[in-house]
């Protein structure tokens, strides 16, 4: 079993289930490795310097907004270069992909380890992006759906705490056969989609994506829809989701995508997963080495921050 260390839950005294930014969907990655979802994909304001999370799933930002990628544009940009969490000069704003590791999860090239996230609890170091292995962990699960909600296209995952449709929805839809089907399954407006939320289940909006400068489809494609979330392993991996099902997409790291950040899930009691009760109150303390955050324990162990031990 992957030893997994949640230095949030070590770090942090008290974590309520609904901590800022967070999901209340939970899903397991591995034995003891469970993360919650950000409450919307990645934003960031070049002028001022800005993380933020969008304030709904179904939020996203115009071709026109992303087009204004300057140092001191004073607006939102949802769509990132690979590796280009403002580290090593490595600027978010930037359409020159970072061509260094490959793997960037829990790296400070990873947006969601370097920077401060101003809803998200607006400290460095507590998202990550999750690996393409973990990606297809949670797409080979048979748990997600296309949807549209408030209009928006885009695949619905559910959690693995989901306990069934809330009362007065139809029944979720995960694997539907023709177009029609993708176009009217999961329809859900604001006051529905709340409900749903609230439950655990999670949003991933239908996102366009830009090669250079230019934009690929439109602000809104129609089915089959690409959600181009990053995997921060070898590759971007973007989903599609398709009359063929949902799937992960390996391509050239040379586009720009949407970033959806996740968090190591911390139980109510604030007992770590994946790490036993001794060693949860230990002082861990947090390290940079190669460009690389990692979490050192007084007992001389050291892991990244997906939960690997290293030394």
């Amino acid at each position: 079993m992957r030893k997994v260390v949640s230095f949030f839950s070590l770090l942090i005294l008290t974590v309520g289930l609904y901590a800022e930014g967070e999901l209340s969907g939970k899903f397991a990655l591995a034995e003891g490795d469970t993360v919650v979802f950000a409450q919307g994909i990645l934003q960031f304001n070049p002028a001022r310097n800005i993380w933020r999370f969008a304030e709904h799933q179904w939020d996203t930002l115009t071709q026109a907004e992303n087009a204004l990628l300057a140092a001191d544009y004073d607006g939102y940009i949802d769509l990132f270069a690979w590796g280009t969490s403002g580290y090593n000069n490595q600027w978010p704003y930037s359409n020159t992909t970072y061509s260094g590791e490959t793997d960037i999860s829990g790296t400070n090239y990873d947006w969601g380890v370097f920077n401060t996230i101003t809803n998200g609890g607006n400290k460095a170091g507590e998202w990550r992006t999750l690996t393409s292995a973990e990606w297809n962990v949670l797409f080979s699960r048979g748990q997600e759906g296309p949807a549209t909600v408030q209009g928006i296209y885009g695949c619905v995952l559910l959690p693995d705490n989901w306990s069934g449709m809330p009362e007065g929805l139809p029944e979720f839809v995960t694997k539907p056969l023709t177009i029609d089907e993708y176009q009217t399954a999961n329809v859900y407006d604001a006051e529905q989609w709340n409900t749903m939320e609230k439950a655990g289940a999670v949003f991933m909006p239908s996102m366009r994506y830009w090669t250079a400068s230019v934009a690929s489809v439109t602000d809104q494609p129609t089915p089959p829809w690409l959600m181009a979330t990053y995997a921060a392993y070898f590759i971007p991996a973007p989903l599609y989701v398709g009359t063929g099902g949902s799937y992960m997409t390996a391509t050239a790291r040379t586009s720009r995508y949407a970033v959806r950040l996740t968090k190591q899930y911390v139980p109510e009691d604030n007992t770590p997963t994946g790490i036993d009760n001794t060693s949860a109150g230990m002082q861990t303390q947090k390290t940079i080495h190669n460009g690389q955050l990692l979490l050192a324990r007084p007992d001389g162990s050291v892991y990244n921050i997906i939960g690997v031990k290293i030394k």
